[in-house]
């Protein structure tokens, strides 16, 4: 079982962690400015947190162009069993050596990141369920509603005098509990159906607080923020900062209101629309009163002292520049630190070992007797051997070829196939390679024959260890399982290879317990070859018949065939 310390090693690598904590940092700056600011006005503290949502939102972007800054960890030998990562829970490649045949036996559970992956996809659909509902709901108030002209004459002055320069609608719905506004493109400010019998204040109060919810473009930032706190669902922070948005943009909607109306006149109005909310279902868009945080509304709306007014241009550039600083600062990933060892013979490797990840990419068109692309064939609807030899297809996707990049050719689209190699015989240069269909589907097959490469297979001529030279009594470490990396889909997109070269610590059990990168390759390459190396296994390097720890080296070598 996977330490801690593993766990957090590999939600770095894959992308997880990094953001989580972003998102974590972010998330208390914002709630902290808050709490700061409660002596200013509530659409400054809106700000604040609407602009904490919206780097929430765009932090994978960031994390993604960003170059990551690496922090090293160590693993202690008490945790010192191999990573299980998707290495081993995809099909490795099939030049991977175990001697260690006890091992295969091993049941092999679901990898991590799929099981994380899983979990939350099933949580933000879950959470995302709410937010189509109520835009249901929402068409279906919009289409049951009749327009009120007489309404809308009286909301223009309104909307003139607190900025809008457009025509707002305003419709009665049978079935409204109270005010609420609704769409963004074009607005609309749905009231109960006996609105017509209000006083002229309860009115304009009403109509004063919708439209101000209007020009603040509070239904669009509303929705956002909802779909977002449905993204990020399992971290408490987030509704925590939801609730305050809803919050402060009703108050900043109520300082409005208040710049025209007596403070206890619209705190009796919000108290009434409170009552006649709390026997109706909870709408589904911004209405003017709820019985969730309306004590702490009413105590800011007597509250003599409290600032109001809207937040200033200055306001805003300076917590989107706050925001963006957060946005472009490095990503956090980790990486496994060598650990100093306490009884080990020499700090020199003891051994040097290499081992290769050959990955072979085949562009295959499939086409009917009418020169058709046939797009929905699967892996197993393939049968590809090299050199005779049946290969395991770990990497399948179509590509729809664009008519107007085709120049003339009858291709409309193709499949790539790829698959770790099986064959390392370095007496041959070319190796061929033949693709067809499985039970008999019919279908045309258009593909390279095979690859060459210049001097073989480089992996198995070279002498995997060899004795330490400072100190000949060190016997060095066996490999008794080897693990070959995965081609980081990045990197194999990019068509990049190279080298990675890791040096490890192995404890006295013959566990891998740290692997740090000497020389880097970038891309994910360097990730997977960690991965990778953590699952090694290896019979312990000895001094006097004693196992002891040793530090040694892999080469991970990455190429594309």
């Amino acid at each position: 079982m996977p330490s801690g310390t593993q766990i957090l090693l590999l939600l770095s690598t894959s992308f997880a962690l990094p953001l989580l904590l972003k998102a974590t940092l972010a998330l208390a700056l914002v709630l902290a400015a808050v709490r700061l600011a409660h002596h200013s006005r509530a659409s400054v503290r809106h700000v604040i947190v609407a602009a904490g949502f919206g780097a929430l939102m765009l932090l994978p972007i960031a994390a993604l162009l960003a170059p990551p800054l690496r922090i090293p960890i160590s693993l202690s030998p008490s945790h010192s069993q191999p990573l299980q990562t998707s290495a081993s829970a995809v099909a490795p490649p099939p030049g991977s050596v175990q001697a260690n045949t006890s091992a295969a036996s091993e049941s092999q559970a679901p990898p991590l990141t799929e099981v994380a992956f899983a979990i939350w996809a099933g949580g933000a659909c879950l959470f995302l369920l709410p937010v189509f509902g109520g835009i249901w709901r929402i068409r279906a108030i919009r289409a049951a509603a009749l327009r009120w002209e007489e309404g809308e004459s009286k909301a223009a002055p309104l909307a003139q005098t607190g900025g809008l320069d457009r025509r707002i609608a305003v419709a009665l719905h049978p079935s409204a509990p109270g005010p609420m506004t609704c769409g963004v493109i074009s607005p609309v400010i749905v009231l109960p159906h006996d609105a017509p019998t209000w006083s002229e204040g309860d009115l304009t109060r009403a109509l004063a607080h919708e439209l101000e919810h209007v020009r603040r473009w509070d239904f669009l930032t509303h929705c956002l923020a909802r779909t977002i706190a449905a993204a990020y669902w399992f971290h408490p922070l987030v509704w925590i900062a939801w609730r305050r948005l809803a919050l402060e943009e009703e108050r900043a909607c109520d300082d409005a209101v208040l710049a025209h109306s007596d403070p206890a006149a619209y705190a009796d109005q919000l108290l009434a629309l409170a009552r006649r909310l709390s026997a109706a279902a909870p709408p589904p868009l911004l209405a003017m009163a709820a019985r969730a945080d309306l004590s702490r509304r009413i105590r800011a709306v007597l509250n003599e002292s409290q600032l109001r007014g809207r937040a200033s241009r200055k306001v805003f550039l300076a917590i989107a520049a706050a925001m963006l600083l957060i946005l472009c600062s490095a990503p956090l990933t980790l990486t496994l630190a060598a650990q100093t060892p306490q009884t080990a013979a020499s700090t020199n490797p003891a051994a040097r070992f290499r081992s290769e990840t050959l990955f072979v990419v085949e562009d295959v068109s499939v086409q009917d007797s009418n020169n058709n692309p046939i797009p929905d064939l699967k892996a197993d609807d393939f049968l590809l051997t090299e050199e005779g030899v049946l290969q395991q297809i770990s990497l399948i996707s179509y590509q729809a070829v664009d008519a107007s990049q085709s120049f003339g050719s009858s291709v409309k689209g193709y499949y790539v196939l790829g698959y770790y190699t099986a064959n390392r015989n370095p007496a041959i240069n070319f190796h061929p390679v033949q693709i067809t269909l499985k039970n008999g589907r019919p279908g045309k097959l258009d593909y390279r024959a095979g690859f060459y490469t210049e001097n073989g297979f480089t992996g198995s001529a070279i002498p995997p260890t060899h004795a330490s030279a400072l100190d000949p009594t060190l016997t060095p470490p066996e490999i008794t399982r080897k693990v070959e990396a995965l081609y980081a889909e990045q990197a194999r997109r990019a068509k990049y290879q190279g080298t990675v070269t890791l040096a490890i610590h192995i404890d006295a059990t013959g566990a891998v317990t740290g692997a740090t990168v000497k020389k880097s390759l970038g891309l994910g390459l360097d990730e997977e070859a960690q991965r990778a190396a953590l699952q090694w296994k290896f019979a312990p390097a000895r001094k006097a018949g004693a196992p002891v720890e040793s530090d040694a080296e892999i080469e991970m070598i990455f190429r594309l065939l």
